[in-house]
């Protein structure tokens, strides 16, 4: 009787042993390390879920690379670039003056989004222009409003006498380009997609004429 009671503990302890490597063993079944190879395929097919957001949304918007040089298609261009009724009027407002307008891709304020610091400045970017073309502009003013917004103001390179004001916003971009005798308009479309306008210059500006003494003492001045 003495002996069972003393080989019954060990028996006992024994049997915790067996059981709690048992446990470990199916755990280790479960979930493999990430040296197994079974882990390594599992991570291989499944990439990580930001990388397929990326992927899915590099594809170019079918709308990159529309363009319209006659006004008489105003309607037309108005109708694919428009989401509702007031967007459709803006559109066909916009083309006053017309000599040529394109979608285009614009990513470069996300791009360089860490660069964007007073600290840093001037900066010179490299923004896109019709046909696939680009310029480069120095910009020597930045102001951030909030996490996600701001404006931006420089000159094309070599161009001195030229101005280009920028605005962003939530990864969306407008603003305007101007040279003697040439004026453009960015056109925020989405976080990808942008619209370059290329107006007449000298018509668009006669739309904000008026006959108050500053445009009045300005026309007598110009040369005839």
């Amino acid at each position: 009787m003495k002996t069972v009671r003393k080989i019954l503990p060990a028996a006992l302890a024994l049997a915790a042993l067996l059981l709690a490597m048992l446990l470990l063993k199916g755990r280790g079944v479960a979930h493999p390390s990430p040296t197994d190879p079974a882990s390594a395929e599992l991570t291989a097919t499944s990439p990580p879920a930001k990388t397929r957001e990326r992927s899915s949304s590099s594809k170019p918007s079918p709308l990159v690379g529309m363009t319209i040089t006659d006004a008489a298609k105003a309607e037309e261009w108005a109708a694919k670039l428009s989401r509702n009724e007031h967007e459709y009027a803006q559109r066909l407002t916009d083309l006053r003056h017309l000599r040529k307008a394109e979608v285009i891709e614009f990513k470069t304020i996300a791009e360089n989004a860490s660069r964007l610091s007073t600290d840093q400045l001037p900066l010179t970017l490299s923004l896109p222009s019709f046909g696939g073309g680009s310029m480069e502009v120095t910009f020597d003013h930045l102001a951030i409003d909030g996490p996600a917004g701001g404006t931006m103001a420089g000159k094309i390179v070599g161009q001195p006498d030229s101005t280009v004001v920028l605005g962003f916003h939530n990864g969306e971009t407008s603003g305007v380009i101007e040279g003697p005798g040439k004026i453009v308009f960015l056109d925020a479309f989405d976080q990808e997609v942008a619209i370059l306008r290329e107006l007449d210059a000298e018509a668009h500006a006669k739309d904000f004429e008026c006959d108050c003494m500053l445009h009045q003492s300005q026309r007598e001045h110009q040369p005839r």
